[in-house]
């Protein structure tokens, strides 16, 4: 698992000793916002843990002010960590994802395809995939961000500066290296059960899902006991 802050290993009986890698404190030296901020984020982290009220001048969180800057990174040390997988899957913390329907869903699409997928949003008329639904990358379009574009991330980090978004930041250099995106919302979705919009069409229901967004860890205890109280787990869980 990859995030954006310092790295340490979760422990516990759900995660199983899940490994963490932070991002930005690994470029600080080489952007001097990103040396700022992080730094100021690791003093208050090593402090006392906690982060919520830090802010910048600006009266921002510095935690989401450098969140923008994690996603281009993050691609980079995927490839890093694991260079022989076929798909990589971007999520944030709060994504559920329900792998058995990720995993029926995957073999129908071709990984050799310079493509990426996930829910879609507009910033003006620019399109591109919403972080917290979730954006799957194929290996072929991994093996072009990061070895023929190489230095994508460094390069594309004084843009970041003036832009909103991380997510929208990748789908940007995806899109400008000739990726194409695929919207296959709803079953990528930023909403989670007790928000979805009943008066979507039939188009909404009825559609495998495979992330909801928004999840507490309660939440996300309950549905997963849930997919496990199932009494047949062959037959995929779908929005209804």
């Amino acid at each position: 698992m990859i995030k954006a802050e310092p790295s340490w290993t979760l422990r516990g009986p759900a995660v199983r000793n899940v490994p963490f890698h932070g991002l930005l404190l690994l470029r600080a030296g080489d952007n001097p916002i990103i040396h700022e901020r992080a730094g100021t984020f690791l003093t208050v982290w090593n402090k006392d843990g906690n982060i919520s009220a830090l802010q910048t001048d600006e009266g921002r969180s510095v935690a989401w002010t450098l969140d923008k800057y994690k996603n281009i990174h993050i691609v980079e040390k995927l490839w890093e960590l694991e260079h022989d997988m076929d798909w990589y899957f971007l999520i944030d913390a709060d994504t559920y994802v329900i792998w058995s329907n990720l995993i029926r869903w995957l073999p129908s699409l071709d990984v050799s395809k310079k493509a990426f997928y996930g829910a879609n949003m507009f910033i003006s008329s620019k399109r591109f995939t919403h972080g917290g639904s979730g954006t799957v990358l194929p290996k072929a379009s991994v093996y072009d961000f990061v070895v023929t574009h190489k230095g994508t991330a460094s390069r594309w980090e004084a843009r970041t500066q003036y832009e909103c978004c991380g997510d929208y930041m990748l789908d940007t250099a995806l899109l400008e290296y000739g990726n194409v995106l695929t919207d296959i919302y709803p079953s990528i979705s930023g909403q989670k059960p007790v928000i979805t919009p009943y008066s979507y069409s039939e188009a909404y229901w009825c559609q495998p899902t495979v992330t909801m967004h928004h999840f507490n860890a309660s939440e996300m205890t309950d549905f997963d006991g849930f997919e496990r109280s199932r009494l047949n787990q062959t037959v995929s869980i779908h929005h209804s």
